[in-house]
Parts: structure tokens; sequence; C-alpha cells
């Protein structure tokens, strides 16, 4: 699959569901990217640079591929994901369409479960953040501000992943540089999917697992 090939799937499902699920797009996200400071400091989250890691999934099309008896790909007795078999490749299990995207091969290993998780846990972090740090002990240019108070949809957790993909494929020196209107590193795909203030908001908030169950590892001197 060719770059443009793979950045015309990433445009298709980074929209899925739009409509009002996103209700921080509009006409005037490009101008709005650059419109709060630069030098907003992140509370200990730095804003990360290339080269650092990158989670990345993919959002899932409502018309996706499922493993029979389960959402989840569990391992069987030889540690192989149910649904692949042992000698590569997939096993009947497997369920496509006639004409399979790329899309649906993905989605066999990241179920919509992951894009719950990723939501519930980004907003309840979010929550026990802005718990002990409320709002009004921050900056006015502050992103914070910005935060909902209900959280964010899936959906828009969905693009916010979408998003960070596309980062692998289009290299730019600094996070910020996918906004940028420089007309040597614009790269309009961007700004017209999430503001920047919005992307760099979700980063700061996003969570895989529950603070309150971690259980730091024992060091016994080993």
């Amino acid at each position: 699959m060719s770059i443009a090939e793979v950045v015309e799937e990433l445009e298709g499902i980074a929209t899925i569901d739009s409509g009002n699920e996103f209700p921080y797009w509009g006409e005037d996200s490009a101008e709005s990217a650059e419109s709060e400071s630069d030098s907003e400091e992140d509370d200990g989250h730095r804003i990360r640079r290339r080269g650092e890691t990158r989670v990345t999934a993919t959002p899932t099309a409502s018309n996706e591929p499922r493993l029979e008896g389960g959402d989840w790909p569990s391992l069987d007795s030889d540690g192989v994901p149910q649904g692949f078999s042992e000698h590569g490749g997939f096993s009947d299990q497997v369920r496509l369409s006639d004409d399979p995207k790329p899309l649906e091969f993905l989605t066999l290993m990241v179920p919509d479960s992951v894009y719950k998780t990723c939501t519930e846990q980004t907003n309840k972090y979010a929550r026990d953040y802005l718990a002990a740090n409320p709002k009004a002990d921050h900056k006015g240019y502050s992103r914070v501000h910005g935060w909902p108070d209900e959280g964010i949809s899936e959906a828009e957790m969905r693009t916010f992943l979408a998003l960070n993909i596309e980062m692998g494929l289009v290299y730019q020196e600094d996070i910020q540089d996918y906004w940028s209107r420089d007309e040597v590193m614009e790269t309009p795909f961007f700004p017209s999917i999430m503001r920047r203030d919005r992307f760099l908001l979700i980063l700061k908030f996003f969570h895989l697992s529950d603070n309150y169950t971690y259980h730091p590892q024992v060091n016994y001197g080993l």
C-alpha cells in the first residue's frame, strides 16, 4: 500500500461519525490552532518530540470483522491469538467481508474495547487531575480550561489515535509543527481534522489504566 493510499484511508476513518461528535472542529480550526501561547507550561507533561514513544491505534469501522466467541482475541494453549494460525495467517474463525480493507485486519487486533478503555481512563485521569488541580488554579491561557466537564467522546478518542498514526507517516521535528502554517512545513490534514490545542490537551490526559489500581514493582535487590 502506498503512502497516498494510507493517507486516504486515514482521512476516511478519522471522520467516522463526525456529525456532532466533534464540536471542536470548524472552519476556524486552522486559524485557532495558533491562537494560544506556545509557552504554556504543561504541569510536568512536556510536549513530545520526534523519536519518543507514541501509543498508536486506528479507529474501527461500524461493519467490522469479529472473532467468534468474543471481542478480544485471547491466546490458546500454544500462546497463539485465537483467530490466527500458528503457521501464519488467519484461521477459519475469522469473518471478513468479500473485499476486505486494511482496517478490517487491524480491527481483529485492536477491537472496540481498546478505544472504550482509552476513553474511560483518559476521562477518569482528567477528572482526578482537575479535582486536585482545579481549572481556577491554572493560568488564563492554559489549555486545561478547554477540557469539557463531561469528558471526551469515544469518537474523538478514535480521531486522536488516527492522527497519531498519521504522525508516523509524515515527519515533523516537533509535534506542534503538524499545525504549522508555514508554507514549507504546513500539513493541512491535521488542522482540518482537529485543532492543535485540542490534540495536545487530550495528549496531556491520555491514560490507559487506573492509577488507583497501580501496584508498584517490588525491588527485591536482585
